[in-house]
């Protein structure tokens, strides 16, 4: 039985690994918060997504302009939120100040924003997958 388990596991990290290493498809767009855009309030229902180049993962981020609040969704570099926050201090993007941003790795996982987590679909199975395990283990030691 445990070996049945065990290969089990390892399919299910095999596939993990292959979904994760392809190309992301991510939420694009970008416009004023507060305002019912759809890049704010809207995404999903829109088609307004993009396919990343290999490597680049999702992102949001939101940019503070004089009293104007602006919502961006798209593919970035991994390390684009520190480049971001750089700019930031560092060079103060003219008017602009980044208040918020955030970066993930499933497809479509940009859909949130200031405040919300991400977890993505497969780790929600790779969590079940923990959670079932110790179910079996703790049952066989009773």
């Amino acid at each position: 039985m445990k070996s049945v388990i065990c290969a089990i596991v390892f399919f299910v990290l095999v596939c993990h690994t292959f979904y994760t290493s392809q190309a992301l498809t991510c939420y694009s767009c970008s416009g004023p918060m507060n305002q019912s855009h759809d890049c704010e309030v809207n995404v999903t229902a829109k088609n307004l997504t993009q396919e990343c180049s290999p490597g680049f993962v999702c992102t949001v981020f939101i940019e503070k302009s004089d009293n104007q609040s602006f919502i961006t969704r798209l593919c970035h570099q991994p390390n684009e939120c520190e480049i971001l926050e750089k700019a930031n201090t560092t060079h103060g993007l003219g008017f602009k100040t980044i208040t918020y941003c955030t970066t993930c790795n499933t497809s479509l996982c940009n859909v949130g924003n200031s405040g919300n987590s991400y977890i993505s679909s497969s780790s929600w199975i790779i969590i079940s997958l923990g959670v079932t395990f110790m179910g079996i283990f703790s049952t066989n030691v009773a």
